[in-house]
């Protein structure tokens, strides 16, 4: 995986490898035929502190 991630180009830090029906790490090794995904990680939540302070707040009351 790593070898391929580096021929691509691709930070390993920012995606994930899925061979066949499974997750993989960098240092799996993958045969000439498998079927390989690679898909951004992707994360999220509120950009805005002050909406997390607010529903934090409503919890409490």
């Amino acid at each position: 995986v790593e070898a391929l991630l580096r021929r691509l180009e691709v930070n390993p830090e920012s995606v994930l490898v899925i061979a066949g029906d499974e997750l993989v790490t960098r240092d799996t090794r993958l045969r000439d035929d498998e079927r390989v995904e690679i898909r951004p990680v992707i994360s999220g939540g509120c950009t805005d502190i002050r909406t997390t302070q607010r529903a934090s707040e409503e919890k409490q009351s």
